[in-house]
């Protein structure tokens, strides 16, 4: 078999090289500056905190209000949920919110149960590269219930969790598309399935279908 000539086995090797470098190429890591960044936590009384990352967790209760600065902390910042405390039935609003050079860049909120960040240092990356990326507009999410249920509303980057019963409205103030919307029944009801509905400005937008595998009347916008 005739050699191949030397140019065109550069471009084979080159184009292997670089084959191989795009089959392992791994997933963005997100290295955000924290040294002005804080969560703050808005409530009077107790609150159960949970925050940090997977191997490095802080978890315990804590009294609200209070602040967390990022670069006071000896681990990095990927998660932190906020909830009131079993023994708490006050329907006061528990809020959390995510400050970067004092200004609130993404918050949740909850009245019955807990609320909480996920993939923070990705956000606070993409929130400075994607001026839009957070929603100017609130959306609301109403649940159509005739017993006690079990609801949460959120999007990739948090949740906030609530229960009822009855009817309910839930709204994500600072929403960043997709977010996600489910509710479940609490217990065996024979009455009409709940239902969860977007709406934004009192428009309705999109509606739950059926039942998931987890028992969950779920819906997503868009």
């Amino acid at each position: 078999m005739r050699p191949l000539p030397l140019i065109l086995l550069c471009i084979v090797l080159t184009g292997a090289v670089l084959c191989s470098a795009c089959i392992s190429r791994p997933d963005p890591v997100y290295k955000p500056d924290v040294s002005t960044t804080e969560l703050k936590v808005s409530y009077t009384g107790p609150v159960h905190a949970k925050y940090g990352t997977y191997d490095c967790i802080f978890n315990q209760e804590i009294m609200a209000p209070t602040e967390v600065r990022f670069k006071e902390m000896n681990c990095r910042m990927d998660y932190a949920r906020f909830g009131k405390t079993v023994n708490d039935t006050g329907r006061s609003v528990l809020t959390a919110d995510l400050i970067r050079d004092g200004q609130v860049i993404k918050s949740y909120s909850s009245s019955t149960s807990s609320a909480g960040f996920t993939r923070i240092p990705e956000f606070l990356v993409r929130s400075v590269k994607e001026p839009d990326l957070v929603q100017g507009t609130p959306l609301t999410a109403k649940i159509i219930a005739d017993g006690e249920w079990n609801g949460w509303f959120g999007d990739a980057f948090g949740k906030q969790y609530e229960s009822g019963s009855g009817p309910a409205s839930l709204t994500l103030v600072q929403p960043v598309l997709p977010v996600n919307a489910c509710v479940n029944s609490k217990g065996v009801s024979a009455g009409t399935p709940p239902v969860v509905e977007i709406y934004r400005d009192g428009t309705f937008l999109k509606r739950s279908d059926a039942k998931d595998e987890y028992g969950d009347y779920c819906v997503t916008y868009p």
